[in-house]
Order: structure tokens, then C-alpha cells, then sequence
């Protein structure tokens, strides 16, 4: 397993895979499991998120993509 440690979230690249499944910032909370606060702040892009690793696998299993495709360095939009 991939670790998320020193690694942004990329606000674009979750926005982007976010919208390509038709979910709206709500939705991917409710499947994620994460606060839909916590979805808004990984998709800001003022902010610089750094998600643990759970939270990590929990985001990429509800957008369906790998961790890569999530971080900074992984851009792939």
C-alpha cells in the first residue's frame, strides 16, 4: 500500500474525478465516509491537504482511481 505521508492532495484531480462519476461534493462524503468539510478542503485549492492514509483509501476507493492519480506529483487530469 501506497502511504500519503508529505504528499498533497491535488484539488483539481479530485474535482475532476469527483464530477467524471457525476457526484456531487455530498455525495462522495456519504460514500467516502469522510465530512463533506473535509471533501471541500482536499478540492480548495487555498488549502494544502494531506490526508492520512485511511482517509487516502477512503477517498480513492469512493472515486474509484489510485492514489497516484490523487496527489500532486500524480497528476493525470
Amino acid at each position: 500500500m501506497t502511504t500519503s505521508k508529505g504528499r498533497e492532495v491535488n484539488p483539481e484531480a479530485v474535482r475532476y474525478y469527483r464530477e467524471k462519476l457525476g457526484m456531487t461534493q455530498e455525495d462522495l462524503a456519504e460514500k467516502s465516509k469522510l465530512g463533506r468539510k473535509t471533501i471541500q478542503r482536499y478540492e480548495s485549492k487555498g488549502d494544502r491537504q494531506t490526508p492520512n492514509a485511511t482517509s487516502l483509501n477512503k477517498l480513492t476507493e469512493a472515486l474509484q482511481v489510485r492514489q497516484e492519480d490523487l496527489m500532486k506529483q500524480g497528476k493525470r487530469i
